[in-house]
């Protein structure tokens, strides 16, 4: 439904939720190369991780684009029509009514990376709000009440949410539950 990227990672919007991809490109030593069959010196590794809004309706019509990133368009070359398409890249976006009177809206911070806010409405419950992460890595849940996830390629961590109901602190928390 929707995609931006930065150096080593990218961000679509699906409309389950959201997936990552975070890449690194890998020189190879000459043994290495001759491992596996390459003459390019490089190889690039990827992770994915999959962050799922149980129960959420997620549909293209709802996204809003509000704000249009620094770093400007994207220009994609399609090989079988010949063309190029350029897209628009923008720094955040809101996607209204992910659940029942709750917006999600996702911005790109060039000091944090992408992040999130869920904006609840009147009449909205909160337990609403699910999350599933499905990695090939092991979720953590640490003292502060962040969660981590280690890649072999990047340590993704969720800071601990921090929740405001008529712009005082409430306490929040994520719970980690295993799912079978």
């Amino acid at each position: 439904l929707f995609k931006t990227s930065s150096f080593s990672t990218d961000f679509y919007i699906t409309d389950y939720g959201a997936t990552l991809v975070l890449k690194n490109v890998k020189n190879l030593d000459e043994t290495d190369a001759q491992e596996v069959g390459t003459e390019d010196d490089k190889i690039l590794e990827w992770d994915r991780i999959d962050i799922i809004l149980k129960g959420s309706n997620i549909e293209k019509s709802k996204i809003i684009r509000e704000s249009k990133s620094i770093q400007g368009t994207i220009n994609y070359y399609q090989t079988h029509t010949n063309n190029v398409i350029s897209s628009n890249e923008y720094g955040k976006i809101t996607i209204k009514e992910v659940y029942p009177n709750i917006d999600w809206v996702i911005y790109n911070s060039s000091e944090q990376g992408y992040k999130y806010d869920f904006v609840l409405h009147s009449g909205a419950n909160p337990n609403d709000i699910q999350m599933i992460y499905r990695s090939k890595e092991k979720l953590e849940l640490l003292p502060d009440g962040s969660i981590s996830i280690q890649t072999r390629n990047s340590n993704i961590k969720e800071e601990a949410p921090r929740t405001f109901l008529n712009g005082i602190l409430i306490d929040s928390k994520y719970e980690l539950k295993s799912i079978v």
